[in-house]
């Protein structure tokens, strides 16, 4: 297991600290068009340390705070990663697995601004390793008891071999701390994620995991299982932010969607919100910074960074207050 120091952001900025137990090699090319069947011409790829942990980490340190990320990866690749997120200005505690880290391969068209992404499965997990992720994650969170406002992020698919209640038992060592926890996976987990400050699932991912068939329904579910809020992602649409024993729900969004490259836009709006809850800014707040790091992501070519305009879209960003049921 291996540490490395952190950013050198402001003392009184927010800490994120993330976890990311499936990260990846994220490889993107970016070319004119893709010939689907055919052969396509590419310049060398950029490389770079990924997952969606790791991308929030990356877009916190960019907008002024500071970062400290668990990850666990292929033992081979740990001088890159280790590396990769020093120059990022993250501090990380590596657990390293036999093997090589997974790639993900995304292909980027210019033309049509049309993205292409290929994920390969990831390692599994024995005992000896997540346990050794529980203890990072102790020692992390004993840290944040006197480091001032800190917030945990759980992000990304979630490898084989997992106890079923790791993820319950995250939240639980977080509020012991208390350190709210944002859940940004899919599938079964999300409505095992009870205690859980806040979860961000898209439309798609939130019907698919509650088995519901409308988004209030799912809404309810959440609600239902413990979870605290859910920051709803409407892809174009912008944002909701529905929060348990409320009537109501926060919307935003832009007067009219950016085209880009839209991976990793998800992962920049858990930055936001876990900025925003770490120290106890608004609803609205929250998912004006949603929306806003979410557009800036798809101006940026690569997953994990943000346009430098955000402070811009910031402030053009439409804010709704809209009563559960309606459209």
């Amino acid at each position: 297991m291996t540490d490395t120091p952190g950013s050198h952001a402001d003392a009184a900025a927010p800490t994120v600290l993330t976890l990311t137990l499936n990260p990846a090699i994220d490889v993107t090319y970016t070319v004119p068009e893709l010939h689907i069947g055919g052969t396509t011409r590419v310049p060398a790829p950029e490389r770079r340390a990924g997952g969606k942990g790791l991308n929030v980490s990356r877009v916190a340190v960019q907008t002024g705070a500071k970062s400290q990320a668990i990850a666990r990866i292929g033992a081979e690749d740990e001088p890159f990663f280790r590396d990769e997120l020093e120059a990022a200005g993250i501090g990380a505690t590596l657990i390293p697995h036999p093997g090589v880290t997974r790639s993900t391969v995304a292909i980027v068209e210019q033309e049509s601004g049309r993205t292409t992404i290929m994920n390969e499965p990831g390692a599994d997990i024995d005992s000896i390793q997540w346990r050794a992720v529980a203890e990072a994650l102790v020692e992390n969170l004993d840290g944040a008891r006197t480091s001032g406002a800190t917030v945990l992020v759980v992000s990304g698919s979630l490898p084989h071999g997992l106890p079923a209640d790791f993820i319950p038992g995250i939240i639980q060592l977080a509020a012991g701390a208390n350190v709210p926890t944002i859940i940004d996976t899919s599938g079964d987990t999300l409505l095992t994620a009870r205690g859980a400050s806040l979860i961000k699932p898209n439309a798609e991912e939130l019907l698919a995991a509650t088995g519901a068939r409308t988004l209030e329904e799912g809404i309810d579910r959440c609600f239902a299982s413990g979870i605290g809020a859910v920051l709803l992602s409407m892809g174009e649409d912008g944002a909701r932010l529905y929060r348990s024993g409320n009537s109501g729900y926060v919307a935003g969004r832009l007067a009219e969607p950016l085209s880009g490259n839209p991976t990793g836009a998800g992962d920049a709006a858990v930055a936001a919100a876990a900025q925003v809850l770490a120290t106890g800014g608004s609803d609205e707040e929250l998912v004006r910074r949603a929306c806003a790091y979410s557009a800036a992501a798809v101006l940026a070519p690569l997953a994990g960074d943000v346009d430098s305009s955000w402070p811009e879209i910031y402030e053009n960003v439409i804010l709704t207050t809209q009563e559960r049921g309606n459209p």
